[in-house]
């Protein structure tokens, strides 16, 4: 069966993910890559924060369970210094009963690990049209 591609508003959009998994990145980098998106990579959490410095990106997918920062620690540090205020941050993660604690971190949503490639599009592309739609898009 044929995937259909949906082509976001603007390819210049940019969605960081932040994995600690090789197979994880691989993969929806490949998948984000051909639905027009510009993906970057961050394999921890300090890794990151570190490319956050110096960019913004429309969305951030970020790993719960990783070493050395989860993504909890993650998030705390983000707020701490003040990055990506306005960006939707969507959690990927394995760990059941995570709902309970999506208010507290303070993101958008979560996506159960392992996910199919449609929701994750989909999911996406609904933050990043509501983000523009917000009149908060970066460029």
């Amino acid at each position: 069966m044929t995937r259909q591609k949906m082509v976001p508003h603007n390819n210049r959009q940019t969605v960081m993910v932040v994995d600690d998994d090789d197979a994880v990145r691989v993969i929806v980098r490949a998948v984000l890559e051909d639905e027009g998106y510009q993906v970057l990579i961050a394999e921890s959490g300090s890794a990151g924060l570190e490319m956050l410095a110096g960019v913004t990106p429309s969305l951030v997918l970020l790993d719960y369970m990783m070493p050395e920062m989860n993504g909890g620690e993650f998030l705390q540090a983000l707020r701490q210094r003040g990055l990506c205020r306005s960006t939707p941050i969507l959690l990927l993660t394995a760990v059941s009963r995570i709902e309970e604690q999506v208010n507290q971190l303070d993101v958008q949503g979560v996506i159960q690990k392992p996910f199919e490639l449609e929701e994750l599009i989909t999911t996406i592309k609904q933050w990043i049209d509501a983000r523009q739609e917000a009149g908060q898009a970066s460029p």
